[in-house]
């Protein structure tokens, strides 16, 4: 048993990093998630609430031109995959891919926007000990469903910019089949029945605040900075142990907390006469440390806070779009027992219109695993795929 859990352990310290979360938004998944100060589009509602209000007077090369005082309504479809963890298979690579998606409606003008979201996040398979010390597999999934709201609150506090907006998102995160995951065990502790094929099915609630300000604003270059911080969700199952009466007891696991998220960025734009290219840095700080401790999950799952740079390009025309990213993640401190894996990735992405507001997306993302630092291997390198449908409703007012 000891063997077990320190393996189980040594594997989960070894190989996790962020971006462990799948990013909604293909657009942003190509520029390497460097996409707070930027947040134009559907995965504003993730990144940057505030960036629902439409700071373009002509988006030129974003689905459409778009005239100022325009209201756009926006449906995105995305589908792809995303990095998933498996610190139960200790013989072959931990590092592999699930399935990814993000369902968004909202709309935008230059005064207000919002919009309601459904998206994956996170995955995770490790060990976990129940009441009774049996080490059972479980499997975590995280995704989010979420309504976001955003207010223009300044135009021009000064000559050339100060034009601001603050943003606010509610949600709920999920993870599990639906059905309530958890085992029957008698007083011996022999197990009676399982309801689940050890997925988690625990839920709990979030919110974000997000700020975007166009700090210089001229006819040919603009700079924006965004701010966005993600308030943990604390997953908890919906059962509680107890004891019915023929005394055998209901015992669920809990899995590892949504963590923490707080992001900050700066985009700077600079606008021809045949498209806008787009320079954006962000940092992000991500709390895996609380949401992986062991007062908060029983998972065989211990990580420190991790720190993420990344750099996007984007030029964007009326009829196509190209980008690429670049990001890298280290963990904030170092410690025996949590010391954990760093990563660096590679991205690149395209889009094409369709027609005047029909654009479709697609972006690929190299993560490059560091596994020689504990495993003794080579890097591990895992591409994953992005593809997206974005259909823009425009309305003149």
């Amino acid at each position: 048993m000891k063997k077990i859990i320190i393996l189980c352990t040594l594997a989960a310290s070894a190989i996790i990093a962020d971006p462990l979360v799948s990013y909604p938004g293909t657009k942003a998944k190509g520029m390497g998630g460097a996409f707070t100060a930027i947040a134009n589009n559907n995965s504003a509602m993730y990144f940057n609430p505030a960036g629902m209000v439409n700071f373009e007077s002509k988006m030129k090369g974003s689905y459409s031109r778009i005239q100022n005082q325009s209201t756009l309504g926006i449906f995105s479809v995305e589908l792809g995959t995303g990095a998933a963890l498996d610190l139960t298979n200790t013989q072959e690579s931990p590092v592999s891919s699930t399935f990814n998606y993000f369902v968004a409606g909202g709309f935008t003008n230059s005064m207000a926007g919002g919009g309601v979201a459904i998206y994956s996040l996170y995955s995770v398979k490790a060990y976990a000990k129940d009441m009774y010390g049996y080490v059972n597999a479980k499997e975590q999934d995280i995704s989010a469903i979420s309504a976001s709201g955003a207010l223009a609150i300044a135009q021009n506090i000064y000559p050339g910019g100060g034009k601001l907006s603050i943003g606010a998102t509610l949600g709920v995160a999920f993870s599990g089949s639906g059905l309530l995951a958890f085992d029957m065990y008698a007083e011996d502790g022999t197990v009676l029945s399982s309801y689940t094929d050890n997925t988690l099915d625990q839920m709990g609630y979030f919110a974000a605040l997000g700020l975007k300000a166009r700090v210089l604003k001229s006819e040919m270059f603009n700079i924006d900075l965004g701010v966005n911080y993600r308030t943990p969700a604390k997953m908890e199952s919906a059962l509680s142990p107890a004891s019915d009466t023929e005394g055998a007891y209901t015992t669920p696991v809990n899995g590892m907390d949504m963590p923490y998220e707080f992001d900050y960025g700066l985009a700077m734009i600079y606008l021809t006469e045949y498209g806008v290219f787009t320079v954006a840095v962000d940092k992000k700080i991500t709390g895996y440390e609380d949401a992986t401790s062991e007062a908060n999950s029983d998972l065989y799952l211990r990580l420190n806070d991790y720190e993420t740079f990344a750099v996007g390009v984007d030029f964007s025309a009326p009829g196509f779009q190209i980008r690429g990213g670049y990001y890298k993640s280290n963990e904030t401190k170092s410690s025996l027992d949590t010391d954990s894996l760093n990563l660096t990735g590679y991205t690149l992405g395209a889009g094409y219109a369709v027609n005047g507001n029909v654009n479709i997306e697609f972006s690929i993302d190299n993560k490059v695993y560091e596994m020689d630092r504990y495993l003794g291997e080579e890097d591990q390198s895992e591409l994953f795929a992005s593809l997206s449908l974005n259909v823009v409703f425009v309305t003149v007012q």
